[in-house]
């Protein structure tokens, strides 16, 4: 029994040794694991619902060629042309002033200003899926007081056209892909309704974008050449040309001030639950020596002739042959252990979002 006590406790020990390398391997690679999920997050929070202007998010106006003024506009924010150089008009009152910015003229803000603006034009451009407006006039077949749009992708195939008024409603970001140009009628209007918000409406033009005069427009134009704005118009957001040029005629541009906002969310990842067999030992049986069955001989009986005497033989005990008889040998299957994965908490990418601040 002490040699049996002894391969219990070895295999105890054996298969607690097993049991420790297998569990560190399979922690090792859930480890390995949930390093490539979270390359994976990290790779996917590269795509953000808003489109990120980068550091032209401080332009009111921005050109690729010029920028020309005709009376007392006002621009509210940064004004800045590269890769040309002319700005004309903006030299106070009665002209053109800049309240709340700085003009950059082909400086190293403008340029840099630029090249974000291209890669947030780009960003925009290929935002899917989209619901296809294309021939629908907004303000009036889309977007009406009855019927508002809410937070999307919006895609035109050439070009849209704003009359009366474009109503939009609920918090979250407003993106319109026009294919050609974007005109507004005169005294056309976009309205915010339900937490709606400036900073989180973008208008990508394939070409060029006209504001016609009087018109109350929201939200930030990227035009792939130029913008025009008429008389009298008012934009609550940003006119941004990437080649051509940016013209005004007695208007006022105030480019969204809008506060930063972080949320963090975090994913609980299960780690894989991995069934370790324990091992199978084979434990030999106990030998046991079986003592001979004892078998008492009488002796032979013998008759003398004479006066009758019966003489007894004399009884002999012999003991049986000792057997040894082996134990049978049996396999002991180890205990089947089941060892759950870490569970770990991978925090998300922080996103940084606008929201309208006034």
């Amino acid at each position: 029994m002490r040699r049996v006590d002894g391969i219990s406790r070895a295999i105890t020990s054996h298969q607690a040794r097993v049991h420790t390398r297998i569990a560190l391997a399979v922690i090792g690679l859930a480890t390995l694991g949930l390093a490539s999920v979270g390359l994976a997050l990290n790779g996917a929070g590269a795509a953000q619902g808003a489109i990120d202007l980068g550091t032209a998010n401080t332009f009111a106006v921005l050109a690729g060629s010029t920028v020309t003024n005709t009376g007392p506009s006002v621009v509210s924010g940064d004004l800045g042309v590269s890769p040309g150089s002319a700005v004309t008009g903006f030299t106070g009152p009665p002209n053109g002033t800049i309240v709340n910015g700085t003009l950059h003229a082909t400086d190293g803000p403008a340029q840099t200003a630029q090249s974000d603006l291209t890669t947030a034009y780009n960003a925009a451009a290929a935002l899917t899926p989209c619901t296809d407006e294309t021939g629908k006039v907004l303000g009036q077949d889309i977007g009406t007081v009855a019927t508002p749009l809410l937070p999307g992708v919006y895609c035109f195939s050439s070009s849209a056209q704003l009359t009366g008024s474009l109503h939009l409603s609920g918090a979250g970001t407003y993106v319109f892909q026009i294919g050609t140009t974007l005109t507004t009628a005169p005294g056309s209007s976009v309205v915010l309704d339900s937490n709606a918000s400036s900073c989180d409406v973008f208008w990508q033009v394939g070409s060029s974008a006209t504001i016609d005069t009087t018109t109350q427009f929201v939200g930030t134009v990227m035009a792939n050449a130029s913008i025009s704005v008429n008389n009298g118009a008012v934009i609550d957001g940003r006119l941004l040309a990437r080649t051509g040029q940016v013209s005004l005629i007695n208007d006022t541009i105030t480019a969204p001030t809008c506060a930063a906002t972080t949320t963090t969310s975090s994913t609980t990842i299960p780690g894989a639950t991995t069934t370790v067999p324990g091992a199978t030992t084979t434990v030999p049986g106990a030998t046991t020596t079986v003592p001979g069955v004892t078998t008492t001989v009488p002796g032979a009986t013998t008759t003398v002739p004479g006066a009758t005497t019966t003489v007894p033989g004399a009884t002999t005990t012999l003991p049986g042959a000792g057997t040894t008889v082996p134990g049978a040998t049996t396999t002991v299957p180890g205990a089947t252990t089941t060892v759950p994965g870490a569970t770990t908490t991978l925090p998300a990418n922080t996103t940084t979002t606008t929201a309208n601040n006034r």
